[in-house]
């Protein structure tokens, strides 16, 4: 509105009331910070979980990244995290400046030590993004033999 207050036109907040009321008014679109990338050479494994309800803990592993804001330093940081789907606990996690597949790592190597009773089967989901399809990840997987999702 910086262009009517140059010609000395002030508009109060009826006015904005009274667009928003008649649907005139346009939503301006939040900025999000992307955290996914689906789109990848890598291989991609099948959804294995979709309709699975876990029996007991250790079963299923969900792992995730998500952002922080460090409002001192002013900037971002990503958090990779690993959560148990039958007790919602979380079993591995990593904070790291970057979205790199250092902090997934360091976030399942995490989990892994901390696991209980690994001779069980363990299936591993994930939302495909490059960070656990790339090939240092999926080694690591395969390592302790259990099922990418």
């Amino acid at each position: 509105m910086p262009e009517l207050k140059q010609h000395g036109i002030k508009i109060g907040r009826q006015v904005f009331d009274v667009l928003r009321n008649n649907h005139l008014l346009i939503k301006s679109k939040r900025c999000r910070t992307k955290t996914t990338c689906s789109y990848h050479h890598f291989n991609r494994y099948k959804n294995v979980i979709e309709a699975a309800i876990p029996q007991r803990c250790n079963e299923i592993w969900v792992a995730d990244i998500t952002y922080l804001w460090l409002k001192p330093q002013d900037k971002f940081c990503y958090l990779s995290v690993i959560t148990d789907l039958y007790s919602r606990k979380i079993v591995g996690h990593c904070v790291h400046e970057t979205l790199s597949v250092k902090g997934c790592i360091e976030a399942l190597k995490m989990a892994l030590k901390n696991r209980k009773n690994k001779a069980l089967p363990l299936i591993h989901h994930s939302d495909r993004g490059v960070q656990y399809c790339c090939h240092a990840y999926v080694k690591l997987c395969r390592n302790k033999t259990y099922k990418s999702a």
